[in-house]
């Protein structure tokens, strides 16, 4: 029950997105225009109409709930969590400055791009790091000198078990 509700909540998020490209695109309120870089070059500059803060803003509360949930969860067993503040704070951060960069006219194309690219860029690796890196570091380094002293068989019965408390648990990793 539980996937089925947040298979439907992001089937929703998703929807609203479509339904809002869909209606720019069938009313045809998505401008193109000729414009020119310092440099002469003649490139097509796309003109989103005011309902594109409507995506912007869902994207924000969206942000903001998965804030206050992992405000709410922060006591939750470690084992469970992942430290994703830096990727968050990131995120917000970088999303922030090519909202407001792109919403201004007077900057350069080739800047605009740039800042786009490479914020892009920095939030994947940002994010990749935080979730795969440290956590296969984790499992290479930390697990086998936490496990070494014990036998195989131990190790098997003791994640086989259901009925295991995990605070008694001896080979959990963050004790």
């Amino acid at each position: 029950m539980k996937k089925i509700k947040m298979y439907l909540i992001v089937f929703f998020i998703t929807f609203v997105h479509l339904l809002i490209t869909m209606l720019w695109l069938i009313e045809g309120s998505v401008d193109t225009s000729l414009s020119y870089t310092k440099n002469l070059l003649e490139y097509s500059k796309c003109s989103y109409p005011l309902s594109k803060n409507i995506s912007v803003i869902l994207n924000y509360s969206i942000l903001i709930f998965g804030c206050i949930l992992t405000y709410f969860t922060k006591n939750v067993t470690k084992k469970f969590t992942e430290k994703m503040t830096i990727p968050t704070y990131a995120y917000i951060v970088i999303t922030t400055v090519l909202e407001v960069l792109n919403m201004e006219n007077e900057i350069s194309v080739v800047i605009q791009d740039l800042f786009n690219g490479f914020g892009t860029i920095i939030i994947i690796i940002i994010t990749i790091i935080y979730i795969y890196v440290i956590r296969l570091y984790s499992i290479f380094y930390k697990i086998p000198t936490k496990l070494s002293k014990f036998s195989s068989s131990e190790i098997f019965k003791s994640h086989s078990h259901n009925e295991i408390n995990p605070k008694e648990n001896k080979f959990y990793l963050n004790q």
